[in-house]
């Protein structure tokens, strides 16, 4: 393909051929098409006039010339009429697009749009670590005093120590009770601390009842205590706690 850079008069009188029309310059011409330049001869000097239309292109000889001449005429001085106008030739091609120019200013915000329409719930988050403990609230109010228990068991104790023949002090305690008792089994044991010292069993009946308590081992002169067990036919227990003074 053809391409032709520019086409410019050379030779000897290159001012007198001016071009009124190119389609040539920055053209490419495809094989078989063609392009075309319109000269007109004004000379400016009497006599013969010439000059050369070189295009510069992409061919391997770079270049192609055509020659251009014509004869230079006194101009007229007679009175004659001046001919008609020629016809106006066709338009020159565009010339290269100027600067841009600045900046208009910016235009004015336009309206605010409608809300989109609201999107997908979001998934739930996890579960948060648990508070602290809070404080202790106060004591709620001293409930009811709850029914009163079966009335207990009045009884009389009586401790003698009594010497045996082997010189141990051997002591027998008599149990009577002041009122009348349910039939029942009677558990006694005499006790110091975590030791037992003496122990009996009986079953009563309804009456008053004496029940002889005779020491295992040998006994000092202190406090003890007898603890009477009762056991009726239901199995139901009560015991009784009373303290016994032996010796001074």
């Amino acid at each position: 393909m053809l391409r032709v850079r520019r086409a410019d008069f050379g030779g000897a009188n290159p001012e007198d051929f001016v071009k009124t029309s190119d389609s040539c310059t920055g053209a490419a011409v495809a094989p078989g098409g063609f392009c075309s330049i319109k000269v007109r001869f004004a000379p400016t000097a009497e006599g013969g006039r010439a000059a050369t239309l070189q295009l510069l292109d992409n061919t391997v000889a770079g270049s192609h010339t055509a020659f251009f001449s014509g004869v230079g005429a006194a101009p007229s001085t007679g009175g004659g009429a001046t001919g008609p106008q020629g016809p106006a030739g066709p338009a020159g091609p565009a010339g290269p697009a100027g600067p841009a120019g600045p900046a208009g200013p910016a235009g004015a915000q336009g309206a605010n749009g409608a809300n989109g329409a609201q999107g997908p719930r979001g998934l739930s988050g996890t579960d948060g670590r648990s508070g602290a403990t809070g404080p202790q609230g106060p004591g709620g109010p001293q409930g009811a005093t709850g029914p009163r228990g079966p009335a207990g068991r009045d009884a009389t104790v009586r401790c003698r120590p009594k010497r045996s023949r082997s010189g141990k002090v051997r002591v027998t305690c008599t149990v009577r009770f002041a009122s009348r008792v349910a039939r029942s089994t009677v558990r006694v044991r005499l006790v110091r601390g975590s030791t037992v010292y003496g122990t009996a069993r009986r079953t009563v009946g309804r009456g008053r009842v004496a029940i002889r308590v005779r020491a295992r081992s040998r006994m000092h002169h202190a406090r003890y205590r007898l603890l009477l067990t009762f056991v009726d036919r239901k199995g139901r227990a009560t015991t009784v706690s009373q303290r016994v003074q032996v010796g001074r």
